[in-house]
């Protein structure tokens, strides 16, 4: 399960990732729209990647719960 999550999150974030550039390779006629659609999904990805990172803080206390009482 947190590994479908990873995929459809990478998947999100080269998606997004690919918008952006495509703005920024065309900067010279970005038009507004685009423009906005850029900094939108750069907002995205910043959000994406913060659930990303709970993710991983979540599954390294886990891990590190489950080493404990191993240990024990």
């Amino acid at each position: 399960m947190a590994e479908e999550a990873d995929s459809e999150l990478v998947a999100v974030v080269r998606e997004h990732l690919n918008k952006v550039k495509q703005a920024l390779f065309s900067r010279s006629n970005m038009e507004e729209t685009l423009e906005e659609e850029a900094v939108r999904l750069v907002s995205e990805m910043d959000s994406v990647l913060n659930e990303l990172g709970g993710m991983f803080l979540y599954l390294e206390c886990t891990l590190e719960k489950a080493l404990t009482a191993e240990n024990l």
